[in-house]
């Protein structure tokens, strides 16, 4: 990659670089919005596995439709939680003030790794959660003009679920974050289910 060069002539050793991303995707416009890219994967590691390939391999591999094993990126199954006639339906009952509702479907070991970071830049978001195996957490910073770091936490459970914790809340803020605790012993990104529903009104 040019990046290991540049990283080169600055004396940086390439061992450390890596790159990882929070990837969402919603089809044709319609729907909720899927997180489809594993973030725990090291993008770097990957395109190095995919330029050692042989000749063979690379045909091979592409007949079959797989990678370099250990290098997968894609999060198999993704959007498998609801038809897109349940959604549209989950959607319609979070409608708020006349306002659409988008969805956002999420695992919560890929959320523990990645969390889903906004910038309403000031625009009011409400946030709610449909369905989460423990508490999520919103923090919103910026929400007085010219106090970027004035940051704010609240903790959000689905209805039903811990009656000590509300399940939305209404931000103003130029930046929001979205994210859950890790549990031990979880199971790896990839494995996980969808088990995070949010519903997000703008």
């Amino acid at each position: 990659m040019e990046q290991h060069k540049t990283c080169a002539r600055k004396g940086l050793p390439q061992a450390k670089i890596a790159v990882r991303c929070a990837f969402f995707v919603q089809v044709n416009g319609v729907g909720p919005f899927v997180r489809t890219v594993d973030p725990s994967v090291n993008l770097v590691e990957v395109q190095q596995a995919l330029k050692r390939r042989g000749f063979l391999e690379v045909f091979w591999q592409s007949l079959i439709d797989t990678v370099p094993a250990g290098h997968e990126i894609i999060l198999r199954g993704s959007g498998g939680r609801y038809t897109r006639a349940e959604a549209n339906e989950l959607a319609e009952k979070k409608r708020l003030f006349n306002r659409p509702a988008h969805l956002v479907i999420d695992r919560a070991a890929c959320l523990a790794i990645a969390p889903l970071r906004l910038r309403p830049l000031g625009h009011a978001v409400n946030v709610a959660v449909v369905a989460a195996p423990r508490a999520i957490t919103v923090t919103s910073c910026g929400a007085n003009k010219g106090a970027k770091d004035n940051c704010n936490k609240q903790r959000l459970s689905p209805s039903g679920k811990k009656a000590s914790f509300l399940n939305s809340t209404l931000v103003k803020a130029l930046s929001m974050t979205i994210s859950i605790a890790p549990t031990k012993g979880a199971t790896s990104c990839a494995d996980a289910p969808e088990d995070v529903v949010l519903s997000l009104v703008v």
